[in-house]
């Protein structure tokens, strides 16, 4: 956006001649000039604003094609991959504010710095007000680091506006200078906002090395069916071995980070009750797993034969309701349907009727070998987990619960 605007970039020489700032000796306004010009504003229209339209309008179909058309949200991820569900509609947003901040500059007078500095303070403050409030970004780090650099341009453009002085003619300029003490001060933040840049790249490329793989067992379940059985079993895993068991009430901070902890896990323990099938997260758990290739347990509960006679009957859809929620994740229809049979016809399962009975056969599952993991494995446990997992004791536990 920024070199489609610099042909409108024109400055004022001595005899008041106005000439191109970008390509010297050509005259402002003249023929060359305008065949510059003209050539800026067909890009402008076709890149810039064209660009800008065709998001909005692809935004505004977003809600109604998510279901119609399965590959939507495939085909269109470049714009809604990288925001939450809820905010789809940001890379317009982000759009807009990167146009006006390459507009303002080259459009405005050169000879108007404060009036430059001000409206990109306005651009910037308004940007960084919707980015905290939508908090669009998937993942924490990049909304922290998003603000964080909007911060540093706002307080590069405050040093730069309060340095501007107006000359005799009226006109702003720099040649005044900073005083020594405000020089002093800018300095010192400048250098902050460097070195806490710095710490924060530090600490999230640490974060990335120590978890490749972040848990050892995933355990995907239904609140209401088997939450408890969840917990208990959460509880077994965490006093009897050094596993590292995900479950969601004490791991899970954002919606949108749900399945990528499903991704960084080992393997996927699905507690089957009766209503597991109609449940979206417990679903798109299921089908992220099979994607991965994350080997899936599947523990049968006395409630959950009844959702596998049904299953085993075909009957395995999801509400349209329950589809557009997973439709933003690359979820579809067919997908559900592929990972649901997959489950009923191509997994062993783990019958049990307690949490500690059915803590010691997933133990025990996952130290034999896992039967019909799908596509590509997600490698094996480490040797010091599976010998802690052999030395499990559940009677133990089952007593001193």
């Amino acid at each position: 956006a920024l070199a489609t605007f610099t042909a409108f970039n024109c400055f004022e020489a001595d005899d008041g001649v106005y000439f191109s700032a970008s390509y010297e000796g050509v005259e402002c306004w003249r023929e060359e000039h305008g065949r510059m010009v003209g050539v800026a504003a067909a890009f402008i229209g076709l890149y810039t604003i064209g660009t800008l339209v065709f998001c909005v309008v692809v935004s505004l179909q977003y809600k109604r094609k998510l279901l119609r058309d399965p590959r939507f949200a495939q085909r269109f991820r470049f714009l809604f991959g990288r925001w939450r569900a809820q905010v789809y509609y940001y890379q317009s947003l982000r759009l807009l504010r990167n146009l006006l901040l390459a507009a303002i500059p080259t459009l405005l007078p050169y000879d108007e710095p404060q009036v430059q500095v001000t409206l990109l303070v306005f651009v910037l403050s308004a940007s960084l007000v919707a980015q905290l409030r939508l908090r669009p970004w998937r993942v924490d780090a990049l909304n922290l680091l998003d603000g964080g650099l909007t911060v540093a341009l706002l307080l590069l453009l405050i040093i730069m506006g309060t340095s501007l002085c107006t000359s005799a003619d009226g006109v702003a300029s720099t040649a005044c200078g900073m005083a020594r003490s405000q020089s002093v001060v800018s300095t010192l933040l400048v250098s902050l906002m460097m070195a806490a840049g710095l710490l924060f790249a530090v600490v999230q490329w640490r974060r990335l090395l120590s978890s490749s793989t972040s848990f050892d067992i995933f355990l995907s379940h239904h609140k209401g069916g088997a939450g408890n059985t969840a917990r208990l079993m959460k509880l077994f895993l965490s006093q009897g071995t050094r596993a590292r068991v995900f479950y969601d009430a004490d791991n899970l901070n954002s919606l949108d980070l749900l399945f990528e902890a499903v991704r960084s896990s080992r393997r996927v323990v699905v507690i089957l009750s009766a209503e597991t099938a109609q449940r979206p997260w417990c679903v798109g758990e299921l089908a992220v797993a099979y994607q991965s290739g994350v080997p899936i347990v599947p523990v049968v509960l006395p409630s959950g034969q009844r959702l596998l006679d049904t299953l085993d009957a075909g009957s395995h859809a999801l509400s349209d309701e329950a589809l557009e929620l997973l439709a933003p994740y690359d979820i579809t229809r067919d997908d559900v349907a592929e990972v649901m049979e997959h489950v009923v016809f191509a997994l062993e399962k783990e019958y049990s009727e307690s949490a500690a009975d059915a803590t010691q056969r997933v133990v025990r599952r996952i130290c034999g070998g896992d039967a019909g993991a799908p596509r590509q494995s997600s490698g094996l446990l480490p040797r010091d987990l599976l010998a802690d997992l052999r030395r499990f004791k559940p009677d133990e536990l089952t007593k001193s619960a």
